[in-house]
């Protein structure tokens, strides 16, 4: 399930600069790039975010996915953009326990760049308040211009569920993000969310 809304970060709008400007030049190289960084961050340890990941990058599902210490990064190449043709993507996965560290800041501020997901856990009613304070920490950082959309996932333990569609609806419209329903299990809206996202990115760059 997708709930539309605009994304919440937005870069300046160039199209009134001068095309032989050096900063003009400076977009236009960054808009011609076919590499984004993606940024996972997790309203609780057990949102799935690592096994969220794992499902995009290699198609296949870990139940006891190993959390993330501090960070790991991986990378896919050749990503199949909606309009058919490629980027390559480094994902960073950002332990859940980062917010807790001194250096979070500094940890948020050196790999949030292109594009963030913020998972949460769809049978845990404590993780969507989290994800609220993850995503309250995420604003404060200065001079950040990024894409951005919510997971909400588990959405195949259907009988455990605690997080209603309502819920998840106002969450949307609260931070202006486009809030996908994901499963790593079974891979339902995964493959859409990335795509969605890196098509924010890129409306970001080209504006």
């Amino acid at each position: 399930m997708l709930y539309q809304c605009n994304s919440l970060f937005s870069l300046p709008n160039v199209s009134k600069w001068n095309k032989n400007s050096d900063i003009e030049k400076i977009y236009y190289l960054i808009s011609k790039r076919k590499s984004f960084t993606i940024a996972l961050i997790g309203g609780s340890t057990h949102a799935g975010k690592t096994c969220f990941m794992n499902k995009f990058l290699n198609n296949n599902f870990i139940s006891n996915c190993p959390m993330s210490i501090a960070f790991d990064i991986h990378k896919k190449s050749n990503v199949i953009k909606k309009d058919g043709t490629t980027v390559d993507l480094r994902i960073i996965d950002i332990s859940d326990s980062s917010h807790r560290n001194t250096n979070w800041y500094a940890i948020y501020g050196r790999f949030i760049r292109d594009g963030i997901i913020f998972v949460l856990d769809i049978t845990d009613k404590h993780s969507l308040e989290q994800l609220k304070k993850r995503i309250e920490e995420v604003k404060k950082l200065e001079n950040m211009n990024f894409a951005s959309i919510i997971c909400a996932n588990r959405c195949d333990l259907i009988e455990r569920r605690e997080v209603t569609t309502d819920e998840l609806e106002s969450l949307g419209l609260e931070y202006n993000m486009k809030v996908f329903e994901t499963s790593a299990k079974t891979g339902e809206n995964v493959n859409n969310a990335f795509e969605e996202l890196i098509e924010l990115i890129e409306q970001k760059i080209n504006k």
